[in-house]
């Protein structure tokens, strides 16, 4: 009961204060209640309302909040674990949508998602990848400091992702051998000879993977 009271005597206070100043003092409930509204209904109407009664900031400053707190994330969580970004590494990406339960009248009880994949050829006998890590990533902090030297300090509503892009793989491949069906007789002539060779990758991948999990790419 002590919390509950405490809770409602500084919702009241910050209340008064953000009256007073006249929304100058942006105090944590304004904040964190203009975020949570918004997140739940996603109406500017609705926020729009409560600004109007003094109990969140402006839907604008919402905005803003949430871009800066976007910025403000480590690099580190937009990749899976174990991702270098480094332009040396082969990198492969997929996604696609996942729907669930879509033939629904109401769309009720459905589930809209994308799912990806990533993977990477990592060959640390070739090169030293933590060398190149540290290379890269001073390389890109300058560029984003010369980039913001360039820019005047405004207050940002959108997010403009400055992360570093990936070249993608243009070379066409050709066709070595014709395509033959399943069931064709000549069918097993035409086995690769890497095929024993990629099966022997796989297994080291899946010892690797069973041995060290945590640094094994996947």
């Amino acid at each position: 009961m002590q919390n509950a009271k405490g809770r409602r005597i500084k919702s009241i206070s910050s209340d008064i204060v953000f009256a007073v100043t006249s929304g100058k003092s942006k105090l944590s409930k304004q904040l964190q209640l203009g975020i949570a509204i918004k997140n739940l209904t996603g109406s500017r109407k609705v926020i729009d309302v409560l600004n109007h009664l003094g109990l969140t900031v402006y839907y604008h400053t919402i905005e803003v909040v949430e871009t800066e707190l976007t910025f403000s994330q480590d690099d580190a969580l937009y990749t899976p674990h174990g991702m270098k970004l480094l332009p040396e590494l082969e990198t492969g990406i997929a996604y696609d949508n996942y729907d669930r339960f879509v033939e629904t009248l109401s769309g009720k009880n459905t589930l809209h998602d994308t799912v990806g994949i990533a993977y990477q050829v990592v060959r640390e006998q070739d090169f030293n990848i933590e060398t190149l890590q540290e290379n890269f990533a001073t390389t890109v902090t300058q560029n984003q400091a010369k980039n913001n030297g360039n820019q005047v300090k405004r207050k940002r509503r959108k997010y403009e992702a400055t992360c570093a892009e990936i070249e993608p793989y243009m070379k066409k491949t050709k066709m070595t051998a014709a395509l033959l069906p399943i069931g064709d007789p000549r069918y097993p002539i035409y086995v690769p000879h890497s095929l024993n060779e990629a099966k022997l990758y796989d297994l080291f991948w899946m010892l690797n993977l069973y041995c060290d999990p945590i640094n094994t790419p996947m």
